[in-house]
């Protein structure tokens, strides 16, 4: 992107130079309660911000003529200023929020010793909160252990009503497939003596037909088995 445009408030090494000088600030660790540090800091974040309103008026200033290379430009360096003033801007926002920890826990040391003056002043109100307090605290314990008892309790009582439920479904599980295996031997059982007294029932009318052709009734029952057994080639009973 071309910011010659601009070279009036900065140029390409100028901009580099800051970027440069930027990444070696990014994650670093910098003691902003020093005060050489702290100042270096917030110069490099002023100098930028000061760059960056610089380009916004050059960019207002010349946007009639050159509005769409102005907008790109200005867009370009701005993001880049203000990549490059981000970790000085981070730095002095630290710093600011640590300062602002550091007051608040002043003024609430301030304000506990303001406290205990003002309860050595009052010392018999002073005893009376005490034991208000401990008190309180004393029924906040009794209180905080009723209520773990109770979820103990409550949990040991689902955890045991889990078990049994657990135990219940695996006995009634072994009992269903006990009773499935009962109910297929008995079905298996009755299939193989169906099929027995079909096969005996063939077997018998085919003796009876044979006794009708004056063959012998033990000749007839001897062929009969000899051909359920498959020892006669090419002959075989139709159940």
């Amino acid at each position: 992107m071309n910011i010659a445009i601009f070279k009036e408030v900065t140029t390409e090494e100028a901009l580099q130079e800051l970027e440069a000088e930027a990444v070696k600030y990014q994650g670093l660790y910098v003691d902003m309660n020093n005060p050489p540090e702290r100042k270096y800091v917030k110069d490099k974040a002023s100098l930028i911000a000061g760059l960056l309103k610089k380009v916004d008026r050059v960019r207002i200033d010349k946007s009639r003529d050159y509005k769409i290379m102005v907008e790109a430009g200005a867009a370009t360096i701005s993001e880049r200023l203000s990549a490059a003033n981000s970790p000085f801007t981070a730095l002095i926002t630290a710093y600011n929020e640590e300062r602002a920890v550091i007051l608040a826990e002043k003024k609430a040391i301030e304000d506990a010793a303001s406290l205990v003056i003002e309860i050595a002043n009052c010392h018999d109100e002073a005893l009376l909160v005490n034991k208000v307090f401990a008190f309180e605290r004393a029924e906040e314990i009794r209180l905080q252990k009723e209520r773990d008892d109770a979820i103990r309790a409550e949990a040991a009582k689902e955890a045991t009503e889990i078990a049994e439920r657990q135990a219940k479904f695996i006995a009634d599980k072994i009992e269903s497939d006990r009773l499935a295996a009962v109910e297929k031997e008995r079905l298996s059982k009755l299939a193989r003596e169906n099929d027995t007294n079909h096969k005996r029932e063939v077997n018998r009318k085919i003796v009876s037909a044979l006794a009708l052709h004056n063959v012998d009734e033990t000749l007839a029952k001897f062929i009969v088995t000899a051909i359920a057994k498959g020892e006669i080639p090419n002959l075989k009973i139709n159940y």
